[in-house]
């Protein structure tokens, strides 16, 4: 009997138009409300922006949240932080060292907001809005005062050849755990917004080993845990004990590792899932 989901939300949960679908949300809740498996967003984004996302799935059965790749992990519901690991400070202005000097644009992220010194497209502020996210614009990032802020992502974005070109520079800092480039699609109505980007946090961060000391702290067993994914960031859901699920939108390295590949995002890949896993619908 299974007794946890974890669930990515890009490219996973949620469609091209960054919404859950009403079947995704049906099926969890079935799963929730018959069965008690517990859903748990597991994902990049920040805490500010997966709390946006809870309530539309409906925040009575979402407390857990993994956030940030694992950095964090949360109880939503009691607004207590399981855990909560932080890039040390002068490692954060190494690595915004590194991007800004090979003209790639970079961002940070705390639990609430992210950190930019790039103006954004009215386009793209207008997507970031209807995400849920915060974003504070800085003058200069490189000479922004990180100290009272507990940063737990660098993230790089710009074409794939140039972020290529500074991974083996940030993989020289000892404390940074650097996730390989990804790319984001979302759409807002006829706009739409695509990238590469990287991400980067302390090291031992992970959402594999955040999935593990929450099912701890939780006394659920890997075995009793089914994760769902689709690209880098998930691989390592998809190294430990557990049910892997990829979807059919998919990186090809992910299905490789998988147990089942559902549909894709935009075909209620994660309500199928739940269908023949929970329910024994094939």
């Amino acid at each position: 009997m299974y007794k946890m989901i974890a669930i990515d939300l890009d490219g996973t949960l949620l469609n091209d138009e960054k919404e859950i679908s009403e079947e995704n949300r049906k099926w969890i809740y079935k799963a929730y409300n018959e069965h008690g498996v517990i859903p748990v967003i597991t994902t990049g984004r920040n805490v500010s922006s997966i709390e946006y996302f809870t309530k539309l799935l409906g925040s009575d059965m979402v407390e857990y949240v993994i956030a940030q790749n694992g950095a964090i992990i949360k109880d939503i519901i009691k607004n207590e932080y399981i855990s909560f690991d932080a890039i040390p400070d002068e490692t954060v202005k190494k690595a915004i060292s590194i991007l800004k000097s090979n003209n790639i644009m970079a961002s940070l992220e705390t639990d609430m907001y992210v950190i930019s010194d790039s103006q954004k497209t009215e386009e793209v502020m207008e997507l970031y809005a209807k995400l849920g996210d915060n974003i504070k614009i800085v003058e200069d990032l490189k000479a922004y005062d990180t100290r009272n802020d507990r940063i737990s992502i660098v993230t790089g974005e710009g074409e794939a050849e140039e972020l290529e070109s500074v991974i083996g520079k940030l993989e020289e800092l000892e404390e940074l755990l650097v996730v390989p480039i990804s790319k984001y699609l979302a759409q807002n109505g006829d706009f739409v917004y695509e990238r590469y980007y990287i991400e980067a946090t302390a090291k031992g961060v992970s959402k594999g080993n955040a999935i593990i000391v929450l099912a701890e702290h939780l006394g659920i067993k890997e075995e009793e845990i089914i994760v769902m994914g689709d690209g880098a960031n998930d691989i390592s859901m998809f190294e430990i004990g557990v049910l892997k699920v990829a979807m059919g939108n998919g990186a090809e390295i992910l299905k490789e590792k998988a147990d089942y590949v559902t549909t894709s995002n935009n075909g209620s890949g994660v309500a199928k899932a739940i269908q023949k896993y929970i329910f024994g619908i094939v």
